[in-house]
C-alpha cells in the first residue's frame, strides 16, 4: 500500500485510475469498520455527542463516496494526483475534525491519559 510520504509524481506513475478507484474503495471499507469500533466504544464509554458524531461518519463516508465517483472518471495522471489529495484530505478530517472533539470527553473522563 502507498505510504502518505509517497511524492505524487511517484503515485502518478504507479497508480491508474483504476488503481486509484481499487484504492477508495478498501479506504472506504477501512474506514466503515473504524468507524463502527469507534462508535461502539463511544457508546460504552457514555460519550454525549455519540449520535452528532455518528452522523458526522456518515458524512465523512459520503464524501469519500463521492471522490470515489469522480476519481472512476479520471482517465489522466494528473486527476490521479487530485484524487490522492481529496483521499489525504479525506484522512486529515475525520482526525482533526472528528476525533479531536471526543478526546477532551475521554480524558476528563478518565479513559485515556493526556500525557500518552
Amino acid at each position: 500500500m502507498l505510504g502518505l510520504g509517497c511524492p505524487k509524481q511517484t503515485l502518478a506513475k504507479i497508480a491508474t485510475p483504476l488503481q486509484c478507484s481499487l484504492l477508495l474503495n478498501e479506504l472506504m471499507e477501512v474506514a466503515k469498520e473504524h468507524f463502527r469500533n469507534e462508535e461502539a466504544y463511544l457508546a460504552k464509554v457514555k460519550y454525549p455527542d455519540l449520535a452528532e458524531h455518528a452522523i458526522y461518519h456518515n458524512e465523512m463516508l459520503l464524501k469519500a463516496f463521492q471522490v470515489k465517483q469522480i476519481c472512476e472518471g479520471f482517465e489522466e495522471a494528473h486527476d490521479v494526483n487530485a484524487c490522492f489529495d481529496e483521499l489525504v484530505k479525506f484522512l486529515i478530517d475525520d482526525v482533526l475534525m472528528g476525533d479531536l472533539k471526543f478526546k477532551s470527553y475521554l480524558e476528563y473522563e478518565g479513559y485515556i491519559n493526556r500525557y500518552h
